[in-house]
């Protein structure tokens, strides 16, 4: 058993410990109610916008992820696509070459055509071999099928007459000869008329635009070789194919000021539509039978030299 004193004594020490332990707490208790009552501090604007940028960040990565496969395929038919628009303009460049597609071209597509004849920049001998002068031969082969297989009805006759080798001959020859009068013609008309206009255009920019727009009028001449095909038909629509083969080159070429080139075109697709149907009406007039005589001695001579 503790005595008197002993027990007093613990009573000193526990009080003592206890004193010293009170304003420990009560610090601890003074700093938890001072930083609950401290205000919270407004974060600045640059927090705010990297937080935003993470936002989206994050969102973008999410829709990323969930259309990933749908972005891959789409991006391979993007790809795919250009590829083949790149074939297709690769072909297509191949094929102009090619005096036939090239016309189908001026029809179709003339603006883009067009463009590529100004960026060649060929010469008037150049194209006259490589593009008019296969057209003028395919043309005189069909038509010339065509007059031998089934003939023509001309004047005095009943049934149509089929026309022999040099006669065929002389009629493409002379159809030939005279439409290369005309082109010549119908470009110096168009020079004079730049002339009036006040602009500095040569005679080969006016021949480089008849030879190519007549074109459109050989091929469509093609349908000749069919029987009882109506020649001033095929000649009326390859007339105004030519039209509009001028309409969309004379500018190209000749580059005439922007108040003037309503004025040279109107001029220079009426005085090209007045020859060719010129042309037209002489070469119709011989294939009818009206030049009788001229006609026995250009065949006569003809088959001499044939």
């Amino acid at each position: 058993m503790k005595s008197s004193a002993e027990n007093h004594l613990d009573r000193v020490v526990y009080s003592s410990a206890t004193r010293s332990a009170a304003p420990s707490r009560k610090i601890q208790l003074k700093n938890n109610d001072a930083s609950d009552a401290q205000p919270s501090v407004k974060p600045s604007r640059q927090t705010v916008e990297r937080a935003s940028d993470l936002e989206d960040d994050s969102y973008y990565l999410e829709a990323k992820a969930e259309a990933g496969a749908k972005d891959e395929l789409n991006i391979l038919l993007l790809f795919q696509s250009a590829g083949l628009r790149r074939l297709c303009l690769w072909m297509e460049e191949r094929i102009q070459c090619l005096p036939l597609f090239k016309d189908l071209f001026f029809i179709v597509r003339p603006t883009t055509t067009w463009n590529r004849v100004v960026a060649a920049r060929h010469g008037v001998v150049f194209i006259f071999v490589y593009y008019l002068l296969p057209m003028m031969l395919a043309t005189a082969l069909f038509e010339g099928h065509g007059l031998m297989s089934f003939g023509r009805q001309q004047v005095a006759e009943v049934m149509n007459n089929r026309f022999t080798l040099p006669k065929v001959f002389v009629y493409e020859a002379g159809s030939a000869v005279i439409t290369l009068i005309l082109i010549c013609l119908a470009a110096v008309f168009i020079k004079s008329f730049a002339n009036a206009c006040h602009a500095r255009n040569n005679i080969r920019q006016c021949l480089t635009v008849m030879l190519y727009s007549v074109g459109p009028m050989f091929l469509v001449q093609w349908f000749n070789v069919f029987p009882n095909m109506y020649y001033w038909l095929t000649w009326l629509i390859g007339a105004f194919l030519t039209m509009g083969a001028l309409y969309h080159g004379l500018p190209r070429i000749m580059q005439p000021d922007p108040p003037s080139a309503m004025g040279l075109y109107i001029g220079s697709a009426l005085t090209v539509f007045l020859l060719l149907l010129g042309g037209r009406i002489l070469t119709g007039y011989y294939l009818t039978g009206n030049f009788k005589s001229l006609e026995i001695w250009l065949t006569k001579a003809a088959g001499e030299i044939m």
